[in-house]
């Protein structure tokens, strides 16, 4: 029915804001420079392809299809484009112009070519003006993909830690459509779930194309990724991840316990709580995700300006009013550095050292 929340709706419109939001912090920290903007001008076009086909999953305006597909494919064939002309090899020599122009046609001509039509009747049926429709859809996902791989293999093995978000983002997105149109190419029809999947995968792309932008400043991008809130993001997406899958789980259950199968599904809903309580409050597990968010996430261990603050705050005794020793005092804000849950300070003492001070222990 025309307007009723569909899973496409609401995948798409994930996609949409998702890509939105990564637009204007983008937007926000350009500093002019064409790589940027060129990535920004591909956000705005992949929020766009968002509204347009969470549009299509409401009200069927099948006409907006003509310009969202080919507008999002061509613009990240640009920005892979700049990316790669402004690196080494033979695409540096290779004026950028005519390559964006070549992009641009392929992908629009590919779609222009099946005719408005059979995209009108592409999703709804019609093998015939399906294939023709996924057959253009494969083509232009497979340069896009080619295209991934040359910025993987042009990029120095000392640099490629800067560019890797950004081919895992788009290999997801572009290896997901050749998938997609690869199946609708065979059959004639697309999978309605399939393709109401596609805006949930794009929004997956979204927060790792922001940790590619603030690894590569050359693209004139002032991005900062907060580590409070990387660590609350993770927390909170890892959080629903295990609850679905307990959810999951405990109906699995339900369905094949038989008699016992309500029983058994409570109490195993409850012990997974239980156990996401526990990791809550772990300190080790706190501290784990934090060691992973840094290594992986950040080209520096610690955000240093917040690191210091909170070392002088420490040390300064600022709001403790119990009057706390020193060396109390630099044993627990060198713990919390660590994420250790108990610190002991030596100093020494002629050829020997002994215990100035513990927290925690």
């Amino acid at each position: 029915m025309p307007g009723t929340l569909t899973p496409a709706l609401v995948s798409h419109g994930l996609a949409a804001a998702a890509f939105l939001a990564l637009a204007g912090v983008l937007a926000a920290g350009w500093r002019g420079r064409q790589a940027g903007a060129w990535l920004i001008a591909a956000a705005v076009a992949t929020a766009l392809w968002g509204v347009a086909l969470a549009a299509h999953a409401a009200w069927r305006p099948a006409a907006l299809l003509l310009l969202a597909e080919p507008l999002r494919q061509a613009a990240w064939m640009a920005f892979l484009l700049q990316v790669l002309a402004a690196g080494s090899g033979g695409w540096r020599r290779m004026p950028l112009p005519a390559l964006v122009a070549a992009a641009a046609v392929a992908v629009a001509g590919g779609i222009a070519a099946v005719g408005a039509l059979p995209l009108l009747q592409a999703v709804g049926g019609a093998p015939a003006a399906a294939r023709a429709f996924f057959g253009a859809q494969l083509a232009s996902a497979v340069v896009l993909l080619l295209l991934v791989e040359q910025v993987w293999r042009n990029t120095r093995a000392d640099r490629r830690w800067a560019v890797k978000y950004l081919c895992v983002a788009l290999g997801l997105v572009a290896g997901y459509d050749v998938f997609l149109a690869a199946n609708g190419l065979l059959v004639g029809a697309v999978d309605p779930s399939a393709w109401a999947a596609r805006g949930a995968v794009a929004a997956i792309a979204a927060p790792l194309l922001a940790v590619a932008a603030a690894r590569n400043p050359q693209w004139s991008l002032d991005v900062f990724v907060s580590r409070r809130m990387a660590m609350h993001t993770a927390t909170l997406v890892g959080t629903g991840a295990y609850l679905v899958a307990m959810a999951a789980a405990g109906q699995w259950i339900r369905a094949t316990g038989g008699s016992w199968g309500a029983v058994a599904q409570i109490a195993f809903l409850a012990g997974a709580l239980a156990v996401l309580a526990l990791l809550f409050v772990s300190g080790g597990a706190r501290a784990r995700l934090r060691v992973f968010l840094d290594k992986h996430f950040f080209s520096y261990r610690y955000d240093y300006r917040e690191e210091w603050l909170r070392l002088t705050d420490a040390l300064s005794g600022a709001g403790d009013q119990g009057g706390t020793p020193l060396a109390e005092r630099v044993g627990r804000a060198l713990a919390a550095l660590v994420e250790s849950p108990g610190a002991v300070v030596w100093r020494r003492e002629g050829r020997g050292y002994e215990p100035a001070g513990a927290w925690n222990l």
